[in-house]
């Protein structure tokens, strides 16, 4: 088994940094979109007051 060595952040360069710089995609444009939230509602059979979760489970195995 190979270990890996994690460097404490400050130990990062600047260059390194911004390699690992997330490029958003169209749900940070769309997310605040009430209209859109709504839609996303409507498709699920729900009304206004349905409430939109968002996350991710761990990955596993």
């Amino acid at each position: 088994m190979v270990k890996t060595k994690w460097l404490p952040l400050k130990d990062i360069s600047p260059i390194t940094a911004a390699l690992k710089k997330e490029n958003k995609n169209a749900y940070y444009k769309f997310r605040d979109n009430e209209e859109v939230c709504i839609n996303i509602l409507k498709e699920f059979g729900l009304d206004e007051s349905g409430h939109i979760i968002n996350g991710h489970g761990s990955r596993c195995c």
